[in-house]
């Protein structure tokens, strides 16, 4: 009976031109899979290649031998272990380890992307950066404990009022902020206010009223991410500074509260 591995084999030998071909990247991507899948087996991977070589099929695997050897190789025990760990260290190097949120690093590059779609399309984004106000006097006086319970249940309420398609992250301590694909100044005001009333009627640990200070800016104001978020930073401290549980957007930069 033939080895999986032999299996995997004579399906590349049986390869014939005129198949649907993978684009390089994710044909890289598989052979860096199977280089794992090979290595985990405790193969030769240098003699396997070479022996495959021999079908003469050139540089590219057809897209059905390369899902044969997905198929096959998912089925392998050690394999499922590496892809599980893979995938773990991956959504871990997204994510905010505390609250579940995306991390500063993700927001970033979602932003940045999303930056260089409006300059390709007919688009526009607004960013909302949330200060969650007075959080350093709920450590001193409530403990730290109570302190990351604020920041669980704040990152939820914020993930309860914004629509799928936007990205909630946290940005750095008691910081967060939110990338509202498609949304112009006005509308991202909208969904600030919406947080407002959510978090009028959110129940907090310690029966604690907590609010936040938030700044808006859209991608018509700045060109560069960089001065987008610097921009919506400023405007959020001016909240601050101007009483707290605000809100303060472009034009007449108008309080709301």
């Amino acid at each position: 009976m033939m080895t999986k591995l032999q299996n995997v084999q004579a399906l590349v030998k049986q390869g014939q031109p005129g198949h649907t071909f993978f684009r390089f990247e994710i044909l890289l991507i598989a052979f860096v899979n199977l280089a794992v899948a090979l290595i985990s087996s405790q193969v030769d991977l240098v003699s396997w290649l070479t022996d495959v070589s021999v079908a003469g099929a050139g540089v590219f695997i057809p897209l059905s031998i390369s899902l044969s050897l997905s198929i096959a190789y998912l089925a392998d025990s050690k394999l499922r272990a590496v892809i599980v760990e893979r995938d773990k260290f991956m959504l871990e190097s997204m994510h905010d380890g505390l609250t579940g949120l995306y991390n500063r690093q993700f927001l970033h590059d979602s932003a940045q992307m999303e930056m260089e779609r409006t300059r390709r399309v007919t688009s526009t984004f607004s960013v909302i950066l949330l200060d969650i106000d007075n959080f350093k006097k709920i450590n001193d006086t409530k403990g730290h404990d109570v302190g990351d319970q604020i920041l669980t249940k704040f990152a939820q309420v914020l993930e309860k009022t914004v629509r799928n398609v936007d990205v909630v992250a946290r940005w750095g301590g008691e910081e967060f902020i939110i990338m509202c694909r498609d949304t112009n100044d006005l509308g991202a005001v909208t969904v600030a206010q919406k947080i407002q009333n959510h978090l009028s009627q959110t129940n907090f640990p310690e029966n604690l009223h907590v609010t936040a200070s938030m700044g808006v800016a859209s991608v018509e104001e700045a060109s560069v991410l960089e001065d987008l978020i610097k921009l919506a930073d400023m405007r959020m401290y001016e909240a601050k500074q101007l009483g707290r549980d605000r809100i303060i957007h472009c034009n007449s930069k108008e309080t709301t509260h």
